[in-house]
């Protein structure tokens, strides 16, 4: 955030559209005479009804490669880290009773402790069930779902017919992959982010409201149910992966480097928390939904079935021109650095409109519909003129 002394500044850095005064403000002036009374700001804006597939092979840059090659990393550090501690703690060596993990405080402890008394045999050894090991059980269970959903997609990859496979490739790429690279237990904490939770929360309430409680207003109790264990959960699994965290920062040794122990080097456990950290509120989720929204919702925002299927098919569509355009390595690089501003640049066109046409027409050679307008000078003579005419008429009158 930046604000120079002597000039009228005030902007965060490195976004333009934050600045609200600048020293000369003559260019917002004439922007806000123009628009004042004849708004178009979105005159130069043109969406390509073709998804703008025939640009794909503009989508390649070099750095695809770097991209690709960190979220392959990030991968198989983030699963081979839930794989190995999560075993670890569920499946504890007879030897490993001073082990971080099974010490853990938590939220839960006086459940499990409980659950022990009550229902266990008193055969179980003490600690069996802790915050530590139920965080590890859930993880190990939201890796299991995506790896079966993964083995699934793969199969349909194989096996199936043209359409399913593409829209098989899509989800892999741009769902699978995008959930497993960061996967843990604190994801957990984006269903309860107050962007998201508000947003679906007075989706919920319009929901009753429109169904008159037929229901008996069930799946509003269900979302809140569900959103408050979500919330209770991925709090534990921050406050726990922290806690072992700053153990394994402190008392770790940073100079010596094993393959053996490689989940348990603390630059590897940095590492991996830091980016399960970054990743748990997943703002490209959202950011995604509400493209997808704006592009194919239409006026009322709402998603509907056919609405979600053309969206489907976009993205399976653009797979497989992907696919034709580029070998396999390319393929995959750009698939999975694939994101918001590439869609943004296929489907949308940023041209200066003609001065002479006043039409709407077909483009010739990609089958764009651009949407040409008249200078402005002509546009602003015109509606003038048009405003005189009403003036005149309602003085006759």
């Amino acid at each position: 955030m930046t604000c120079r002394p002597g000039l009228q500044s005030f902007s965060v850095a490195g976004d333009p559209t934050t600045s609200f005064f600048t020293k000369d403000p003559s260019d917002l002036r004439s922007m806000w005479a123009q628009h004042e009374r004849f708004p178009h700001f979105f005159h130069r804006i043109n969406v390509a009804v073709d998804g703008g597939l025939p640009k794909v092979k503009d989508l390649w840059r070099g750095t695809r490669y770097l991209y690709a090659a960190i979220v392959i990393c990030l991968l198989v550090l983030n699963l081979g880290c839930i794989i190995y501690i999560d075993m670890k703690v569920v499946f504890p060596a007879p030897d490993d009773t001073d082990s971080v993990y099974s010490h853990a405080r938590g939220l839960f402890n006086p459940v499990c402790e409980s659950l022990e008394r009550q229902v266990l045999t008193p055969h179980v050894s003490k600690s069996w069930c802790n915050s530590r090991k139920l965080l590890a059980c859930i993880e190990l269970l939201m890796l299991l779902i995506i790896g079966c959903s993964a083995l699934r997609l793969v199969a349909i990859m194989i096996c199936g017919g043209k359409v399913r496979r593409w829209h098989a490739v899509s989800y892999f790429f741009w769902v699978v992959v995008q959930e497993a690279y960061s996967l843990s237990a604190m994801r957990l904490l984006y269903f309860v982010t107050p962007t998201v939770v508000l947003t679906q929360f007075s989706a919920q309430v319009q929901g009753v409201i429109t169904r008159k409680c037929s229901r008996w207003g069930w799946p509003l109790v269900r979302f809140c149910t569900t959103r408050s264990l979500a919330g209770l959960i991925g709090v534990e699994a921050f406050l726990i992966k922290f806690r072992e965290t700053s153990i394994a920062y402190e008392h770790g040794n940073w100079w010596k480097w094993e393959w053996q122990r490689l989940w348990e080097d603390p630059f590897v456990i940095t590492l991996i928390f830091l980016n399960q950290v970054l990743g748990a509120v997943q703002v490209h989720w959202f950011i995604r939904e509400r493209i997808l929204i704006f592009m194919f919702g239409g006026v009322d925002g709402i998603f509907e079935d056919k609405e979600k299927n053309l969206a489907l098919t976009f993205h399976a569509m653009l797979a497989k021109k992907m696919w034709d355009t580029f070998s396999c390595i390319r393929f995959t690089a750009l698939a999975l650095s694939y994101g918001d501003y590439d869609f943004q640049y296929l489907v949308l066109i940023d041209e200066q409109p003609s001065s002479m046409n006043h039409m709407r027409r077909l483009s010739r050679p990609s089958g764009m519909f651009e949407i040409e307008v008249a200078s402005l000078r002509n546009w602003e003579l015109s509606a003038s003129v048009m405003s005189s005419e009403t003036t005149t008429t309602n003085d006759g009158s």
